[in-house]
């Protein structure tokens, strides 16, 4: 396999402090130690952050990822709504040119949130392998999900499309096995941080 076609995709990253930004820059350090040439993919927050850099070897792309205008609405964030509006068809024709140019084979989805109806897209035209991995808090939201609604169909759809299934724990990967009971276990393999 080319190893120089591996993208980590990730709602957030270091230099920002957190398990998930420790978690994935350990995953992006291990895969350079195994010469893999990797990039990531992130949300530009807090905007002071430069939009490219490389860190440690790593190829870091920082781009404005909203998602949830209805949240905003409800929250009286005017300000992002039209943010939304301006930026999310932006970020998506940036992201388009991203692909094209990296044209990455493997794809690891970190926290998917902010980028599920991105990935969706991408994914189905660029046919890239996807690896969703999914961490703690995340989890526990997703449970909240009414089978109905929107965003539980989003993710059926990504866990669907996805090769593998990442979770940091055991009960983590049972919690999601059980809300979302159509997709193959064999997709589904722990992996713990650190």
């Amino acid at each position: 396999m080319n190893k120089d076609n591996l993208l980590i995709w990730s709602s957030s990253f270091y230099p920002v402090v957190g398990g998930l930004q420790s978690a994935t820059y350990e995953i992006a350090q291990l895969l350079i130690n195994q010469d893999w040439n990797v990039q990531v993919i992130t949300n530009k927050y807090p905007r002071e952050l430069q939009t490219k850099e490389i860190l440690n070897q790593i190829k870091v792309n920082r781009y404005t990822l909203l998602s949830n205008p209805i949240e905003y609405l409800k929250s009286g964030r005017l300000d992002l709504l039209m943010a939304y509006f301006i930026f999310k068809p932006i970020t998506f024709i940036q992201l388009i040119i991203f692909f094209i140019v990296n044209k990455p084979k493997i794809v690891n989805l970190h926290f998917p949130g902010h980028q599920l109806v991105e990935c969706i897209i991408l994914k189905k035209i660029f046919k890239f392998k996807l690896i969703v991995s999914l961490h703690g808090n995340e989890v526990e939201r997703i449970e909240q999900l009414k089978k109905t609604s929107f965003k539980y169909k989003l993710y059926n759809q990504l866990f669907h499309s996805a090769s593998y299934i990442s979770g940091c724990s055991q009960y983590l990967i049972n919690q999601v096995q059980n809300h979302f009971s159509g997709i193959n276990n064999g997709k589904y393999f722990v992996f713990y941080n650190g």
